[in-house]
């Protein structure tokens, strides 16, 4: 992530995410951010620097998590970095470090490639939440496929707070048909953030067919108003194209 952001600018990555998070930190209701799976806490340092909302970035890989502390005290930042991983279940986990790029590291138990795996504690959304104190409005999931999970974990949330969600949706595991399952019953929405804003409601989450960029999510509670598009749009067009690669 750090090298894509020095080569392209915010441009260079999920601008149609980013531009539809700057827009929800204006118009929806006051309350805190979660950024969940972190990494060095783009979108937390972003919800800092653009609002006066608490900020909390989960980012259980120890040496990221010191890059986004860094990050953070360099910067002034109101972050806290929370080295926890979230999911349905409490206690320990493995968490598999990929070889190839740092967005890559994942709690599924899978065949990929590995440069080794760390125990890191493992909270439900929830649980965190009541010991916290914290009153979730915008929750940024990527978690590399087990983001069904943290969703799972956070019914008490989705039930009191229903927050605005920004999601990565993997085209394996089942993770479109299990998002589904698990976000039906609280009435939310959901819109595939891909190309320039405002986007269709969809009938169905489907992350088949769609580029590795083109991967996130918004599920929000009520069907988004127009006025949020306008911003969106206005953020999108001010990011602009990715600065060309030196």
């Amino acid at each position: 992530m750090p090298r894509r952001l020095h080569q392209g600018g915010l441009a260079s990555y999920e601008p149609e995410t980013l531009a539809c998070f700057l827009a929800a930190l204006e118009h929806t209701r006051p309350g805190d951010v979660l950024d969940v799976g972190a990494n060095i806490g783009l979108y937390a340092a972003l919800a800092a620097a653009r609002s006066r909302r608490r900020v909390y970035a989960f980012e259980p890989a120890p040496r990221i998590a010191d890059t986004a502390q860094a990050i953070v005290r360099d910067n002034g930042l109101g972050v806290e970095v929370v080295r926890l991983a979230l999911s349905n279940h409490s206690g320990t986990a493995a968490l598999r470090i990929s070889p190839v790029v740092d967005t890559a590291n994942t709690l599924t138990p899978e065949s990929r490639p590995q440069l080794g795996r760390v125990l890191v504690r493992v909270e439900t959304l929830s649980h965190w939440r009541e010991r916290a104190g914290a009153a979730p409005s915008i929750v940024k999931i990527d978690t590399e496929g087990t983001e069904p999970d943290v969703v799972a974990g956070a019914f008490e949330v989705l039930r009191r707070f229903r927050p605005w969600i920004f999601c990565e949706v993997r085209p394996e595991h089942g993770v479109e048909e299990r998002l589904m399952a698990l976000l039906e019953p609280f009435g939310y929405c959901w819109y595939h953030l891909s190309g320039e804003p405002p986007y269709p409601l969809r009938a169905l989450i489907v992350g088949r067919g769609s580029a590795p960029g083109q991967r996130m999510w918004l599920f929000a509670p009520e069907p988004v108003p127009e006025r949020v598009w306008h911003t969106a749009r206005e953020w999108y067009r001010a990011l602009g194209r990715p600065a060309p690669r030196l």
